[in-house]
């Protein structure tokens, strides 16, 4: 009989074909996981200088409302990816608008008005192993965009409003706009600038004595009592969430006389003298003990410095009606001279008449007439922190007092 031999024989040495075949599969995934993991680490470096580069120039926008290149590329230099220090040219780093509503970044070369920063951060570091798989380098792209927030809200507020026009007036660009906020913020940080927007208001529009190019409006939110009206001229209270709503509030004098309330605007003016306050109330202006001085120092200073700050209405006059007003913003005005007039009261809301000899040394300073204003003129000038109308910490790109710096991308 013939034996057979077994068919195994036949395949001596296969084993070590697919090790081998094997070793190099594995090898090559081995290798893959390798650089696919030194990719990765080196990727989070890269969004992590994104990241820090596009806050520090949003920091430094929001300081200068300029062009922050520069510092963002300083501050990247800083952070390291791939082991190198991470170099941003100045094509990749982008100023722009971020619009919180729909999430997108619209880009533009005006720094001025800009709200947010891109920075994209790029490497194209070897593979180590990769190359085994024809695979000898890869390209990385990381970005950020860091967002100058501005967050609705309030502090407490003299209940005064200021004609928008009369601000607008005094701007290149509206109040209601970043451009004017940033001019705002540019003007007043000098004397000249404060002297370019000094605004001289009067009570009621009335323009006895000389020709007032505002006024100012004594107002109460739909929900707001003649005492609250009170206590927001003397700070004794601030005001509540549901005084000055969205819309239009009441422009009017808040009484007509009844004790609670002063029967003019002028008399609740005259409530922010020292001394003149009653049940604890905070003074704005010192004692005028000098008549002829009309000049608001700040209470306890007796140099002629800076006045005190108030926050007050930017409103916009209904059309037809000069009982209520569009609330637009509230905006810090800094008070320099608050004149008493010759203290006559006139009938009813009138104001009382002006004392020739009563001066604002602040407007002598630069420009003429410096006096003669009725009983009740504000002489001052608004200072860059604009708050929008509303309460709480909602983010938005409305006009604020207070900003947050938010990494949004």
């Amino acid at each position: 009989m013939q034996r057979r031999t077994p068919r195994l024989k036949t395949r001596r040495g296969a084993t070590a074909v697919l090790v081998a075949i094997l070793i190099v599969v594995v090898g090559g995934m081995a290798a893959f996981a390798i650089d696919l993991a030194r990719v990765y680490t080196g990727v989070n470096e890269m969004q992590t200088g994104a990241d820090a580069s596009a806050l520090a120039g949003a920091i430094q926008l929001q300081h200068s409302g300029a062009s922050p290149v520069s510092a963002v590329q300083t501050f990247a230099a800083n952070n390291m990816a791939f082991g190198s220090a991470i170099s941003v040219p100045s094509s990749d780093v982008q100023g722009g608008l971020w619009n919180p509503a729909a999430s997108t970044f619209t880009a533009s070369a005006n720094w001025a008005v800009n709200n947010a920063v891109r920075v994209t951060t790029r490497a194209t570091p070897a593979t180590s192993f990769g190359r085994l798989m024809g695979r000898t380098s890869v390209s990385a792209t990381r970005s950020a965009v860091a967002w100058i927030a501005n967050q609705s809200t309030r502090d407490c507020i003299k209940p005064w409003g200021i004609d928008v026009a009369t601000v607008n007036a005094l701007l290149t660009n509206p109040i209601t706009t970043q451009a004017g906020i940033a001019e705002l913020r540019s003007r007043t940080s000098t004397l000249a600038g404060q002297q370019a927007l000094t605004i001289i208001v009067g009570p009621d529009g009335n323009t006895a004595g000389n020709t007032l190019p505002a006024r100012f409006q004594a107002l109460t939110g739909d929900n707001s009592s003649r005492r609250q009206y009170q206590n927001a001229i003397i700070d004794q209270a601030c005001d509540n969430t549901s005084d000055y709503t969205a819309g239009t509030v009441t422009q009017v004098q808040p009484g007509n006389g009844g004790g609670d309330v002063p029967r003019t605007t002028v008399s609740a003016v005259e409530l922010n003298l020292q001394g003149n306050q009653g049940n604890g109330g905070v003074q704005t202006c010192r004692a005028q003990t000098d008549l002829n001085d009309a000049t608001c120092y700040i209470p306890g200073n007796g140099a002629a410095v800076a006045g005190p700050t108030v926050v007050v209405a930017v409103v916009s006059p209904t059309s037809g009606n000069t009982s209520s007003a569009t609330l637009v913003s509230f905006v810090q005005f800094r008070l320099m001279c608050m004149f008493r007039g010759g203290g006559v009261q006139g009938n009813g809301n009138q104001p009382g008449t002006a004392r020739a000899t009563e001066v604002c040394p602040w407007l002598s300073a630069y420009r003429a007439p410096a006096g003669n204003f009725i009983q009740g003129t504000l002489v001052g000038y608004p200072l860059p922190s604009v708050a929008v109308n509303g309460a709480g910490n909602t983010l938005g790109n409305t006009l604020s007092s207070a900003q947050k710096l938010v990494l949004v991308r």
